[in-house]
């Protein structure tokens, strides 16, 4: 992305490429001398007289005086700007200059983009049966509440309980790793041409939410364009979004908007959605544009056709959402010109791909149960893209009885540039052993995964530090209430007797011993 962030910045901000990339090029030639056309027929030779009626066309009659007139005014018009109504060939006298080395340097960063990794393969229906399937085993290892209440209530049934030492070891709390919520999200954006002939932007992005208790995605698709400096606007946005609650229904609300308006709108609410469809529209928009060709005013109608639309599919169920969604976007330019003098004639020629561009977005978020819990986000885009390849232009001639004059105006001409690629591809699992991060990973992504697994990783070593205490504690408890504890207690008094009878012994042969020196 960082490619595209450097191509638009290179496009429309820096002061070098409004230095040297004009608007206009005016394609002028040393003047050459001027030579009236005579008022002559073309075929005879002979001399018209100034009142005289001609036919110019079929069905389009004027006094030779005032035709031959404004064909010379237009003859030394024409020879300032070194032509002559006399060329053969067709001169293209004006055009609207595009900045080729501004659209290569942007083709060229735009290409570097494209050298990622292919698509990682994804399939709704694979993902469907392997929940369904984990699922199930879950279900067949619990008991359900019928058997315990009967096995409560057999008095046949053993319950062993431990019997209660008079010192037992205290009990550690162990803590569990909590299930958080996660939120992903990738972008893209790409954009080329210059907005004051033809230029197109497309974007996108997917975003996915994943807890415990519900999941939520979000798809949008945007195609923009400008038109000769008069108008920048919205071609097509789309936008779906759908939510799976782990107990509730489950919603999903679809909208498509083209140049502004709603063009289709649609919102789903039950307990599981399955749904796959394609919508299209046909888009037209057109700007007026004067210029002139040499001595020839010109007007014109400038726009473009297009066809476009979205396809897209939903599962959604309790939480887990899998979507997948391809909007699309197909518009040609086209012009429409007409010379503002009678006697000259105008056309168009070329052909002008504005944009043709589909958009892959595949996505699924999960909470999955199977020898653990664990937490599953998925994001993968990819893009296929034409823009602003091929020529569109303007001409104008002049048919003088003897001859036919012609000059080009060029609206756009340039190869384009096309892509197909991997727009990104990114995979988040959550599990109580930890966090693993895979395909386009982003800063925040490192600092939240090392983040995680730090806390995982603390949260474990205190566990630990319960289990020694609690395993000390209970060889304590142990030795404090064994046999041979006991056997040393009351040897112990027994060797405390005796030594006091003893001592007593002892005292009373001292006073007798007294008693005997004294007599």
């Amino acid at each position: 992305m960082s490619s595209l962030v450097s191509l638009a910045t290179l496009g429309f901000s820096t002061p070098a490429s409004a230095a040297t990339c004009e608007n206009i090029q005016i394609n002028k030639k040393p003047p050459i001398a001027f030579v009236p056309i005579p008022m002559k027929n073309p075929q005879t030779g002979e001399p018209y007289l100034p009142n005289e009626e001609i036919e110019i066309a079929p069905g389009q009659k004027m006094l030779a005086g005032d035709f031959f007139n404004q064909i010379n005014d237009l003859e030394y018009d024409l020879n300032q700007w070194g032509y002559s109504l006399r060329d053969t060939d067709v001169a293209t006298l004006a055009e609207l200059k595009s900045c080729i080395e501004l659209l290569s340097q942007q083709r060229d960063l735009i290409l570097e983009d494209i050298r990622q990794n292919g698509v990682g393969a994804w399939t709704p229906e694979e993902r469907l049966k392997q929940i369904e399937a984990a699922w199930k085993r879950y279900q067949e290892q619990l008991p359900s509440w019928d058997e315990l209440y009967e096995k409560a209530n057999d008095e046949s049934v053993k319950v062993y309980l431990p019997e209660v030492p008079p010192f037992s070891a205290p009990v550690p709390e162990i803590k569990r790793a909590e299930l958080k919520p996660v939120f992903k999200e990738r972008t893209w954006s790409f954009d080329v041409g210059e907005k004051s002939k033809f230029w197109v932007n497309a974007q996108a992005s997917l975003s996915l939410r994943a807890s415990k208790v519900d999941a939520v995605g979000d798809a949008r698709g945007a195609v923009n364009a400008a038109l000769m400096g008069k108008w920048e606007g919205e071609v097509l946005s789309a936008r779906a979004h759908a939510e799976a609650p782990a107990t509730s229904d489950g919603k999903l609300l679809l909208e498509v908007r083209g140049l502004g308006k709603v063009l289709w709108s649609k919102n789903w609410e039950m307990p599981g959605i399955h749904y796959d469809d394609k919508v299209e529209w046909p888009l037209e928009y057109g700007v007026d544009y004067r210029f002139a060709i040499g001595p020839v005013p010109m007007r014109a109608r400038v726009g473009f056709r297009a066809t476009a639309g979205a396809k897209y599919g939903y599962d959604i169920l309790p939480l887990q959402v899998g979507a997948h969604a391809v909007p699309f976007a197909s518009a040609d330019a086209y012009a429409q010109a007409g010379a503002d003098i009678g006697i000259a004639g105008a056309g168009v020629g070329g052909q002008l791909i504005l944009i043709q561009d589909y958009v892959t977005l595949q996505g699924n978020a999960r909470v999955e149960f199977d020898e653990e819990p664990s937490l599953v986000v998925e994001l993968i885009g990819t893009n296929s893209l034409t823009a602003l390849s091929g020529r569109l232009y303007a001409y104008a001639y002049i048919n003088y009885l003897f001859g036919k004059w012609k000059g080009e105006w060029n609206f756009f001409k340039w190869e384009g540039i096309r892509r197909d690629g991997n727009l990104f591809n990114f995979k988040w699992v959550w599990t109580p052993g930890g966090v693993k991060a895979t395909g386009d990973v982003k800063a925040e992504d490192v600092m939240e995964v090392n983040q995680t697994n730090a806390e995982l990783r603390l949260m474990e070593i205190e566990n630990k530090s319960q289990s020694h205490v609690w395993n000390t504690m209970k060889a304590i408890s142990d030795d404090a209430n064994s046999p041979a504890a006991a056997k040393v207690l009351t040897e112990q008094g027994r060797l405390t007797s005796l030594a006091t009878g003893v001592d007593a012994l002892l005292n009373q042969y001292e006073n007798e011993l007294k008693e005997w020196t004294k007599s």
